[in-house]
């Protein structure tokens, strides 16, 4: 067997001791996976048959074999696409590309799962639903913007609501569903798409239900819904009223958000400093913002505004940098590299570098790779931490939504 394909062989064994690239020239050729500044990928970018080595176009002075433990990290065919590493890291799901169907888009497979006529639990409801309609695991932890609720799980509720409206479904026992007469009618001849609309026009109990809840003028509520972004004022939205309300919710924040920073930038640097210091000991850092925060922003300073004791007695400190620049700039990574020698000169492993505009890729990069504690804040995440613990922001209205307490009416 050739040299380079029993290496091969023990890649996708138990690890063996790291081996060193077996290169002539070692200069211009990099580790496996690594190709040096400035040249393509070896792998799919040359006429080689073996996808684990890389000949010079000159003869054998470029010859680069990977370990057997790289190896592992490469996919079983041992190819990789043009100018990408071999190295396979754990697969992060997209969010973007994550997709929950709308409380219409779930109103019939729910009732289908039904079909049976025995009573359902609404977490087998859950999962069987789950199933039918594509429903990832990964897609079924998703919250709404409040955090507190998670989507899928809402929308399967309020389509349940929807479906007991119409008389479709009855609910014997608390989170207990089964589907009625009418619902097994309804499945001999389904139709494409459940939505409020066919309930309405074809069920009598749904007309009169929705018909008691639509006042004759529009309502600031129903203009809010139908101001949401692609429904049309007259159509009723795909959202459930939980996540319209998250949604009116999120556009608020946003412009408080957006807000907060203008305030902050017609501020002296002195209050930014200042504020810094209140938003870090508001996040639950230190005991008081009088006994265990310190201003510490002039000449001198050393590169350090602010310092907090996380404990009473000043045993693990805290300190702070704040970087009042305008939205346009960004940190270099001189700064952040700057702040982390303040680290060294004080003896800590833990800092806060807060900005009000952006890091640059390099400046994030460093923070990440160091070996101390840094942790960089940007300007949007600012006002949004700021609007959580209650920095320079007062509610202004309260809104509780309640629903039936079924243990109440059980005998």
């Amino acid at each position: 067997m050739p040299w380079y394909r029993q290496r091969d062989r023990w890649a996708w064994r138990k690890p063996l001791h790291r081996r060193g690239s077996c290169s002539k020239d070692n200069d211009e050729t990099q580790d496996f996976g690594h190709a040096p500044t400035g040249v393509s990928h070896p792998l799919r970018s040359g006429p080689s048959v073996c996808p684990l080595l890389r000949v010079a176009p000159f003869g054998r002075s470029s010859l680069s074999i990977p370990s057997a433990r790289k190896l592992r990290g490469a996919s079983p065919n041992g190819y990789a696409p043009q100018g990408e590493s071999l190295s396979c890291p754990r697969r992060r799901h997209d969010r973007s590309t994550m997709t929950i169907p709308s409380v219409p888009d779930l109103t019939l497979p729910l009732l289908q799962a039904m079909r049976d006529g025995q009573p359902h639990q609404v977490t087998e409801l859950k999962e069987k639903v789950a199933e039918s309609t594509g429903v990832t695991a990964a897609d079924r932890k998703l919250f709404l913007p409040s955090g507190k609720v998670r989507t899928y799980d809402n929308r399967v509720g309020w389509a349940l609501k929807e479906l007991k409206v119409a008389g479709l479904v009855d609910n014997p026992e608390r989170a207990i569903y089964r589907i009625t007469p009418a619902g097994q009618e309804l499945l001999r001849a389904p139709p494409g798409r459940l939505d409020r609309g066919f309930l309405v026009a074809h069920f009598a109990q749904a007309k009169a239900f929705y018909e008691a809840l639509s006042p004759q003028s529009p309502s600031p509520v129903s203009e809010a819904l139908g101001a949401l972004p692609g429904t049309p004022r007259n159509e009723v939205p795909d959202v459930d009223p939980i996540e319209a309300i998250e949604a009116a919710s999120s556009a608020l924040r946003e412009a408080l958000s957006l807000d907060l920073a203008k305030r902050i930038q017609a501020n002296s640097p002195a209050f930014f400093e200042e504020l810094v210091i209140d938003l870090v000991v508001a996040l639950g850092y230190g005991s008081s913002r009088a006994s265990a925060a310190e201003h510490l922003g002039k000449s001198g300073d050393g590169g350090v505004d602010g310092v907090i004791n996380e404990d009473r007695l000043g045993l693990s400190r805290l300190y702070l940098q704040a970087k009042r620049y305008s939205p346009e700039k960004s940190v270099d990574v001189d700064t952040v590299r700057a702040f982390s020698g303040s680290l060294d000169e004080r003896r800590s492993e833990k800092g806060i570098l807060i900005a009000t505009c952006k890091f640059t890729k390099p400046a994030r990069d460093f923070a990440a790779r160091s070996l101390k504690h840094i942790r960089l804040i940007d300007g949007t995440e600012l006002t949004q931490l700021m609007i959580e613990a209650g920095v320079g922001v007062s509610p202004e209205q309260t809104y509780v939504i309640k629903r039936v307490d079924s243990d109440y009416f059980g005998e």
